[in-house]
């Protein structure tokens, strides 16, 4: 009983836990999407969105976002992840404000610490580049795009890191939520390149640099997830990631059933002193391969037994 209740409260924190990722993913898409829509034609992005803030930082928060709050904001608790490698933050705001007063007050305040508006080049809408196609800033879908992907977005950079700010409306009417995102690395088309070029590959379990790596720390825990795609079925997909993982003495507590045909979802637990792992592989669309979630979880005072870790 006592097991069930941890697996319990360690699958719940990996559902917020993928929760954030896909967040962070769509984060991502948002600005390919904002790209795709200049080049096509109409966009129709969500206007007179905005970011709150809740007043006072504690010294862990300040250590963790780059950015002040916007007074009076309702923030979440900050969320760290290494995504490929590369720290990331993210937090969510909601405030009864302006999307362009909130907007204002990140730009001039980011400004002040060294960063620069990088709005236009990350959504594709640098006027330089589009005045030069056949009708330019005349362009009615072009402006249509541009004063709203103004007024609900802003992304800046320093040297070293990337960060992103969407407004949408908010929970209640007059309100807005505002997501922020900041990524350590100079080149947001790089991180985005590579995270998508990580979850699109085809890669198998033992392939050590294969698919998308998620590594967060929270509550004394450590959560490493993996996401590959493979050619194989799921039950091969399952029986493999069985065998690999048994040969690291992690020991299997679930591994459910399949249909007979190989194409259903699978699951798996496993468990390695206080370590756990987490597996759900899927069939691939089209009838082709499979993919799998693979996340380790090691909470506090356990060994260092992340399979995935010592498989990097």
């Amino acid at each position: 009983m006592v097991e069930v209740r941890r697996f319990a409260r360690v699958a719940v924190r990996l559902l917020l836990s993928l929760l954030v990722i896909a967040g962070i993913l769509a984060v991502v898409y948002l600005a390919f999407a904002l790209r795709a829509m200049v080049a096509r034609g109409p966009a129709r992005v969500s206007g007179n969105v905005q970011q709150g803030g809740s007043g006072d930082r504690s010294p862990a928060e300040d250590c963790a976002i780059p950015w002040p709050r916007f007074p009076g904001c309702q923030a979440t608790e900050p969320s760290e992840m290494t995504i490929n490698g590369v720290r990331t933050v993210s937090e969510e705001w909601e405030i009864c404000a302006g999307g362009a007063e909130v907007l204002s007050f990140l730009k001039e305040q980011m400004g002040a610490r060294g960063w620069v508006d990088c709005t236009e080049a990350i959504y594709g809408l640098d006027p330089e580049s589009v005045g030069r196609t056949a009708t330019g800033l005349q362009d009615k879908d072009y402006i249509e795009t541009y004063e709203q992907t103004i007024d609900s977005c802003l992304a800046m950079r320093d040297r070293t890191r990337f960060m992103q700010a969407t407004l949408e409306p908010g929970t209640a009417r007059g309100w807005i939520r505002a997501s922020l995102f900041m990524a350590e690395t100079p080149s947001y088309d790089i991180f985005s390149r590579d995270l998508a070029m990580s979850l699109g590959s085809v890669s198998e379990p033992g392939d050590s640099a294969g698919g998308a790596s998620f590594v967060e720390e929270s509550h004394g825990s450590t959560y490493d997830t993996r996401v590959l795609n493979s050619v194989m079925d799921t039950d091969a997909l399952v029986d493999e990631f069985v065998k690999n993982l048994s040969s690291d003495s992690w020991r299997v507590v679930l591994v459910a059933p399949g249909d007979v045909d190989g194409r259903s979802a699978r699951c798996a637990l496993f468990q390695k002193d206080r370590n756990y792992a987490y597996l759900t592989v899927t069939a691939g669309e089209g009838g082709g391969g499979s993919s799998a979630v693979l996340t380790t979880v090691e909470e506090r005072g356990g060994a260092n037994n992340s399979w995935q870790e010592k498989n990097r």
